[in-house]
């Protein structure tokens, strides 16, 4: 259940919501850890998929939980990027990332090349590879020249 509808139900401010909440979570796997011999088959063996089952769904309601609260206070949530920080990233002087020759052209990374077929568009921030056809910001020769991630891209490009 959402905090802010939890607390719109019940009453309690969203501060109380979230204290009862993880309250609730912490007494749900002490007896569950309580409760494991109950849980044991003939042979004192955990029941695996049961245990599993459980612990998936309380991993998620933690984790739903630690999302609103964070959303409650006003930040992002962990491991999120925001629009703003995806345009700083694309934005990111791409001739700081390849090394371009005074008439604005380099060796292209998409492919094999003897001489230069990368033009740098300065006013646009782009570079084009005019054999394949193809067209990159920062962003996109993190991603595919050194193989980045685009999380690890967004935050190497906005640190």
């Amino acid at each position: 259940m959402n905090l802010s509808r939890m607390a719109e139900i019940t009453g309690l401010t969203l501060a109380e919501s979230r204290t009862y909440r993880i309250e609730y979570l912490r007494r749900h796997v002490k007896e569950l850890a309580e409760n494991a011999v109950w849980l044991a088959d003939d042979d004192g063996a955990l029941s695996v998929p049961f245990c599993q089952s459980v612990f998936e769904q309380l991993y998620l309601e933690a984790r739903e939980l630690r999302y609103q609260i964070t959303a409650a206070k006003g930040a992002q949530a962990p491991g999120t990027f925001t629009d703003e920080m995806i345009r700083q990233a694309r934005s990111y002087p791409i001739d700081r990332l390849i090394e371009f020759n005074q008439h604005g052209q380099a060796l292209a990374f998409c492919h094999a090349d003897n001489h230069p077929s990368l033009t740098w568009h300065k006013a646009k921030n782009r570079a084009t590879c005019f054999p394949c056809g193809k067209t990159y910001n920062a962003l996109d020769v993190l991603i595919q020249r050194d193989g980045y991630s685009f999380r690890a891209a967004v935050k190497q490009l906005t640190m």
